[in-house]
């Protein structure tokens, strides 16, 4: 069998043209130098935000640990008033007993009944109001304004009413008031103690006040 060959097979030596090939489309992670940009921006923007995290909870922290010393200089306050308030009770219950005994030796008499029993009230409550005269040592308003005047009791004049009560505990009786820095009536009153009763009359004869300045309550 005979075969034709064309003229362009002995030009080309009988061999077919090869297709152009494509061009090869690149994959994969872009250039370095096109990430460096990227990563450098990103690393501003987590150590801006570090930063802001951080300087918000030092501020926060900072807040908790201010408004904590607050609290602690209160309280530390309050205790350095109670210890004050307390030697002072001490102090002049025992000046008390020591002024009471010298009067009563130079004196040179034996105290009635009922003085001795106003003596024993003002003792254990410190003062005794006109208005608890009868409940209280058992005897009249106007007796026990007598007695006082015997004994040397102080008798203070609170609105419609009276406290007969000794200059010891009068003078303790301020110095606790001195005590309380709060405004409030109605805690100032209980922080008042054993002198309670008496606060609340005197607050409402206006006779006691509370001064802004020294933060303290302060008698008229």
């Amino acid at each position: 069998m005979s075969y034709r060959r064309r003229l362009s097979d002995y030009i080309t030596g009988g061999s077919r043209e090869e297709p152009t090939p494509k061009s090869k489309v690149r994959t994969g992670n872009p250039p370095p130098e096109q990430l460096s940009d990227k990563n450098i921006d990103i690393e501003k923007i987590i150590v801006k935000t570090a930063e802001t995290t951080v300087a918000s909870y030092t501020r926060t922290i900072r807040a908790n640990l201010e408004s904590l010393l607050s609290e602690i200089k209160l309280l530390r306050e309050e205790v350095e008033s109670l210890k004050k308030m307390c030697a002072q009770t001490k102090t002049a219950g025992q000046s008390s007993v020591i002024a009471r005994t010298q009067g009563s030796l130079e004196k040179g008499r034996r105290r009635s009944p009922l003085e001795s029993r106003l003596e024993t009230a003002l003792d254990k409550y410190r003062y005794v109001l006109g208005s608890e005269a009868r409940s209280r040592v058992g005897m009249s308003p106007s007796k026990l304004r007598e007695i006082a005047d015997i004994l040397g009791a102080t008798i203070v004049e609170v609105g419609g009413d009276f406290a007969v009560i000794y200059p010891i505990h009068l003078r303790e009786f301020d110095s606790i008031l001195e005590g309380i820095s709060t405004s409030d009536p109605d805690e100032a009153s209980r922080k008042a103690g054993i002198y309670k009763r008496l606060f609340e009359k005197m607050r409402q004869a206006g006779l006691v006040y509370y001064d802004a300045s020294r933060r303290a309550w302060r008698r008229l």
